[in-house]
């Protein structure tokens, strides 16, 4: 299943910033190939997406509903390009 497109970049920063703000991520869930870089914080792209798609609809995304390499191409096509390994 592809990620949905009615995320936006806002909705990316809003997971983000619920991070910052102590929503914890399981261990399960920590990243393995890749993350995202916003302001010298890194954060795994599935959660973001996930998290994303919960501000943007109410309800969080399934991550095994999708790649890692999806969530990469979706949130460039957000514009973010600051992507490292873990």
């Amino acid at each position: 299943m592809p990620i949905p497109d009615n995320l936006s970049r806002e909705d990316i920063l809003g997971a983000a910033e619920q991070r910052n703000k102590g929503r914890l991520i399981p261990k399960r869930r920590n990243a393995r190939t890749i993350e995202l870089s916003i302001d010298g914080k890194k954060y795994p792209v599935k959660i973001l997406i996930s998290w994303g798609h919960e501000i943007a609809t109410g309800q969080e995304l399934n991550s095994n509903l999708f790649t890692s390499d999806d969530a990469v191409k979706c949130l460039r096509n957000l514009g973010f390009t600051d992507f490292v390994s873990p």
